[in-house]
């Protein structure tokens, strides 16, 4: 059996986002799909009836800051544990 997605674009940032799973808020009469929940408070702060000027695929870096983030989290992870290993050998 086949699922059909409906894709929109996250009205900060531009990505398509699968309002299945996406962030969403109702403003002005309207559901509004997101990326990720910086987009969407990115919108609530802005003014009803406005919204912040769109920024193309990659709000403000929240995207690559927060992957890049995640990358250096398990570095340090994996270089703790493994001074730990080499100290109690």
């Amino acid at each position: 059996m086949s699922t059909s997605k409906t894709v929109t674009k996250d009205p900060i940032c531009g990505m398509s986002v699968d309002e299945s799973s996406a962030h969403s808020v109702k403003r002005d009469g309207q559901t509004f799909y997101f990326c990720s929940d910086h987009c969407r408070q990115k919108l609530l702060s802005a003014p009803a009836g406005t919204k912040p000027e769109e920024k193309s695929h990659d709000c403000c870096g929240y995207h690559t800051k927060g992957v890049a983030q995640e990358a250096e989290d398990t570095i340090v992870k994996i270089m703790t544990k493994a001074a730990r290993l080499i100290a109690g050998l």
